[in-house]
């Protein structure tokens, strides 16, 4: 029993010598790798930064000016709907006046009209 627990302590303990020898291949090639991805993150020059301002500069412009295309053709379409609103309403207009002054001219004679039986019987 003593002799397995010997073989299982050195078994461990081997184990730990080699990744010991073996973890800082690992965490070296780590902080490489990291430092490569940040490297390529960050512009090396001024010239680098003033382009990628420049680029974001162009974007929002072109954003801005793709708002004010949309803007204005929403205001000639609400301004186009505005002029046939207005049309229809001087016909709705004109077609109320029509059938208002037959009433009207009735009511000022004081004439009731006359049921169709009536103009019927008198026919």
């Amino acid at each position: 029993m003593i002799e397995s627990l010997l073989y299982i302590a050195i078994g461990f303990l081997a184990a730990a010598l080699l990744a010991i020898g073996v973890i800082p291949f690992i965490h070296a090639r780590a902080e490489r790798l990291t430092m490569r991805r940040l490297e390529n993150g960050v512009p090396f020059s001024i010239a680098e930064l003033h382009a990628e301002k420049d680029a974001l500069r162009a974007d929002f412009a072109m954003s801005t000016r793709r708002l004010e295309m949309a803007n204005e053709r929403l205001r000639t379409q609400v301004a186009r709907l505005m002029v046939q609103v207005s049309q229809k309403d001087d016909q709705l207009r004109k077609l109320r006046g029509k059938t208002e002054r037959p009433e009207a001219h009735v009511a000022a004679s004081g004439a009731q009209p006359a049921s169709p039986r009536r103009e019927i019987e008198m026919a």
